[in-house]
């Protein structure tokens, strides 16, 4: 006599089949920005090129940036630990060029890095997020990441976070220049 009950482990199997490579495995963006208190892009350009300077200057609203991407983790066994805390690690490829530009320039720079894991096809990301004060005349200072990203502009916010590209961005902003070294 048959049963009329389904048979579920094979359901179960064919279900699973059809999942096999649907699920979307987590990404990550490591994206860097310098943030500089100057509507002059074309300078800071010349200055990037004049200093050998990688990264790539990004018009913003009332202020310029300088875009890395990607940038690379620190390799520190305790890295995970020292983000709970103070002077907190911030790649050295951003660094270099924060201190360098705040050498020539005089104003402070707020330096940038995000690390960022997204899963593909959703609006679900989680990380973390590093925010440094870079003054020729003292030593740099930790800020609290959170307060700088609710106050910048939203194309920055965009930037840092890995959701768009500086070519990306609207005309009135957007890349300056392309090609990072």
């Amino acid at each position: 006599m048959q049963s009329n009950e389904p048979d579920y482990d094979k359901e179960f199997e064919r279900l699973i089949s059809q999942l096999d490579g649907a699920v979307s495995k987590p990404k990550r963006r490591n994206v860097g920005l310098i943030l500089i208190p100057t509507t002059n892009h074309l300078a800071l350009e010349v200055l990037l090129k004049n200093l050998n300077l990688p990264g790539q200057v990004v018009r913003l609203d009332g202020l310029a940036g300088i875009w890395f991407e990607p940038v690379e983790e620190p390799q520190d066994d305790d890295w995970d630990i020292q983000l709970l805390g103070e002077d907190r690690p911030l790649p050295e490829r951003i660094e270099k060029v924060a201190e360098a530009l705040c050498s020539k320039i005089d104003m402070s720079v707020v330096a940038l890095a995000s690390f960022i894991t997204a899963t593909e096809g959703t609006e679900e990301s989680s990380g973390s997020l590093i925010a440094r004060r870079f003054c020729s005349e003292e030593k740099s200072k930790d800020l609290p990441a959170g307060l700088i990203l609710s106050g910048i502009d939203e194309s920055a916010e965009l930037l840092l976070l890995g959701k768009v590209r500086p070519e990306n961005l609207p005309k009135k902003r957007g890349w300056f220049r392309h090609g990072g070294r």
